[in-house]
């Protein structure tokens, strides 16, 4: 892997952990107000929940350079450790351009997130 491609990759690899986690904290604010009106005070997710909403928002492409590179975060694979509170995610990253196969998977990420309730803006 080339340097420049290292730089680019270190500088869309936090773009892409930043806007995973909003994707998946927008998935649970969609379903508040329907599972909160049945269920009272309590809301809650399964893990094949969230790989389901994952599996439907995954592979994304992130175009830099005028589409001349592009970084592919795909494979999400989503688990809840026992006894945890957190969220795992894991991602493979490709990367394109140049002749190179972007769904090829030549690196990998991983992101740890826990969701809180804010009672002050009753939000995630």
């Amino acid at each position: 892997m080339t340097t420049h491609r290292l730089c680019v990759l270190t500088r869309l690899l936090p773009r892409a952990v930043v806007a995973s986690a909003l994707l998946l904290c927008l998935a649970g604010c969609s379903t508040l107000n329907a599972v909160g009106a049945l269920l009272g005070d309590q809301v809650s997710f399964t893990a094949p929940q969230l790989q389901g909403y994952l599996d439907r928002r995954f592979p994304r492409d992130y175009d830099r350079l005028g589409g001349l590179v592009t970084l592919t975060v795909l494979n999400p694979r989503l688990s809840i450790p026992a006894g945890s509170t957190r969220l795992q995610l894991d991602f493979d990253v490709g990367l394109g351009g140049l002749g190179q196969d972007k769904t090829r998977p030549r690196g990998h990420f991983a992101v740890a997130s826990g969701l809180r309730f804010d009672t002050g803006t009753r939000g995630l």
